[in-house]
This record gives structure tokens, sequence and C-alpha cells, in this order.
């Protein structure tokens, strides 16, 4: 399953943002005590996620099929 107008390397940076973006997100809403610590680190780390995706646009195929 893959984004057919993006290069192989922008289907692999794409789901790596998106796991980042996620993992941030979870962070950000974490309820356990075991996270409590690393709460203020979620915002960044989403931040992080979406600049990641965006940078998939560098990674489009030059004919899209």
């Amino acid at each position: 399953m893959g984004l057919k107008k993006y290069t192989l390397t922008g289907n692999i940076i794409f789901y790596l943002g998106l796991v980042v973006f996620l993992a941030g997100l979870l962070l950000r809403d974490a309820k356990s005590e075991a996270f409590q610590p690393y709460v203020e680190h979620g915002t960044p780390i989403m931040i992080a996620g979406i600049v990641i995706v965006i940078l998939t646009n560098f990674f489009r195929r030059k004919n899209p099929k």
C-alpha cells in the first residue's frame, strides 16, 4: 500500500512522519503517570511529524501513473 505519486523514498518518509505525528499525539494526551514527564514533548513531536510529511513533496515521481 503506497502513494502512487511519490517514489519509494517518499512513501517511507510519509509513513515515518505519520508514525512520528501519532507518537506525539499519544504523548500529548497521555493519562498514565508513566508518561507525565514527557507530556510537554508531545506538541514539538507532532510538529516534527507534520514537517516530515511535508518533506515528502520533494520525492514526487516525474510522471505519476
